[in-house]
């Protein structure tokens, strides 16, 4: 897939705040809903949250683990994509200055079609900007 680089016009900590709430996943990763955790204390070393993936008139059940985190600089998720397969998704998170570069390196892991497209990607158009609305500030680097 591809690493990205994201400047967001908030501190490490704020970014933080919104990787760390389950129930924000469905509002920054594109067509998934109804996030909600599943297993351990979200993002814990394990755990997991569960959430609807939207294609089109399909509706699949999703699930993302928590492969590591070493807070404030790291977390590395494991998706998993229903038909689409798996994908490991790792965040860099840098301050710069009074905002954030976020550096996302993402790359299938177990692929079956196709995987979902994040927010984040440089192709998302305005018809998928509106799932950043977590992210306030949000803009490519």
């Amino acid at each position: 897939m591809a690493v990205r680089h994201h400047l967001i016009d908030r501190p490490p900590a704020a970014v933080w705040t919104v990787l760390e709430d389950p129930a924000l996943y469905g509002e920054w990763v594109v067509g998934t809903s109804d996030s909600r955790p599943e297993e351990g204390d979200w993002p814990g070393t394990g755990s997991s949250i569960a959430y609807h993936v939207h294609v089109g008139p399909k509706r699949f059940t999703g699930r993302t683990v928590v492969r590591h985190i070493d807070r404030p600089r790291t977390l590395e998720l494991e998706a998993e994509g229903g038909p689409w397969g798996t994908a490991r998704i790792a965040f860099d998170i840098r301050p710069w200055g009074e905002r954030t570069l976020v550096i996302v390196d993402e790359h299938p892991l177990a692929w079956a079609a196709r995987s979902t497209t994040p927010c984040w990607t440089p192709s998302s158009s305005s018809a998928t900007a509106p799932c950043c609305r977590a992210w306030p500030g949000w803009s490519n680097a």
